[in-house]
């Protein structure tokens, strides 16, 4: 059985969105968890020479716990880029995560 869980949140003046889903299932006695989230931030900016440019930044992260018997795995990038659209230039802040999570006997729960 999986148990999907979906989230779209956009900010009233639409410069924030976040976009974010969890999913559970059980395969072969082993419950999996699997969560995604997205957060993209829009700003307005006067020029492109005005943003100071850095590198996107890549965090890789996994855990293994025998005596819980878990297995962690976290992947995270962020970063910013500068779009152009009708003469202006926006500054878009972004984070993208993805973390798995492997447990062993534990059953998921029907609803």
């Amino acid at each position: 059985m999986r148990d999907l869980v979906f989230k779209n949140i956009t900010s009233p003046d639409k410069t924030r969105r976040i976009i974010s889903s969890q999913e559970e299932f059980n395969r072969q006695g082993l419950h999996t968890t699997v969560a995604r989230h997205f957060i993209c931030i829009v700003r307005a900016i006067n020029k492109k020479s005005d943003y100071k440019y850095t590198k996107p930044e890549v965090f890789v992260f996994k855990c293994h716990d025998s005596l819980k018997q878990e297995e962690k795995f976290i992947f995270r990038i962020r970063g910013s880029v500068c779009l152009a659209q009708n003469q202006k230039t926006f500054l878009v802040d972004f984070c993208h995560s993805v973390r798995i999570k492997v447990e062993a006997g534990k059953v998921l729960e029907k609803s």
